[in-house]
């Protein structure tokens, strides 16, 4: 890949991530059809997963606090 592919990937990524944290959902809505126009399928696709589990990685410890007991324990 080259440059360009490079910061289509990464503005696809942030334009996700900004997705996201301003109404919860919608990474890969947005995400995945500007990795699929850059990568192949089998490439993009585990991409995609591997970036939005780092993502929930960084947000989840902050979120853990405030999410009442008894609805984890249900889960």
């Amino acid at each position: 890949m080259d440059l360009q592919s490079y910061v289509v990937l990464g503005l696809g990524t942030f334009l996700g991530a900004f997705v996201q944290s301003a109404t919860g959902f919608g990474f890969a809505i947005l995400a995945a059809p500007i990795y699929l126009a850059v990568i192949n399928a089998t490439g993009a696709i585990p991409l995609l997963v591997l970036v939005h589990l780092v993502q929930s990685a960084m947000v989840v410890p902050r979120l853990w606090p405030n999410a009442p007991p008894r609805m984890l324990k249900d889960l």
